[in-house]
């Protein structure tokens, strides 16, 4: 009982490798991205463009795509982008901002696509979308 007791104790203060104590709420987030069309592109037989928005905060929101890859292997499509904000002062009003994604020729199969936004070009990418697609032949 002892032990049990112990071991318990030692879960409960265990720490993850960060340093940080493990999570005690998970929730789903909201407000990131949504699909808003996906189009046949021109060109190789299974390409696409997958149109994306958001709301930001003010008019004038771009963005830019630093780097995509598409694992066919993995059925995996990670896009890693940039947001920059408008260059001058302009009122505050939400706005959709439109991202879109140019898939070159995907085999048939299911993919998850995951966005990781940055705002300005110093921070850290982080997931603000997560979604299945379905290719088919």
């Amino acid at each position: 009982m002892l032990r049990f007791a112990v071991l318990l104790l030692c879960l409960l203060m265990a720490q993850t490798s960060a340093g940080e104590p493990f999570a005690t709420t998970l929730i789903v987030l909201e407000g990131g991205f949504r699909l808003s069309s996906i189009e046949r592109r021109s060109g190789p037989p299974g390409s696409f463009t997958v149109v994306l928005e958001r709301e930001m905060p003010t008019p004038g929101w771009a963005f830019g795509v630093d780097s995509l890859r598409i694992s066919v292997a993995e059925r995996r499509i990670v896009a890693q982008i940039t947001a920059t904000g408008p260059s001058r002062a302009v009122a505050q009003v939400l706005t959709p901002s439109r991202l879109e994604l140019a898939l070159d020729p995907l085999e048939p199969g299911r993919y998850v696509l995951e966005v990781q936004m940055r705002r300005g070009v110093t921070g850290r990418h982080r997931v603000v979308y997560a979604g299945v697609l379905q290719a088919t032949g």
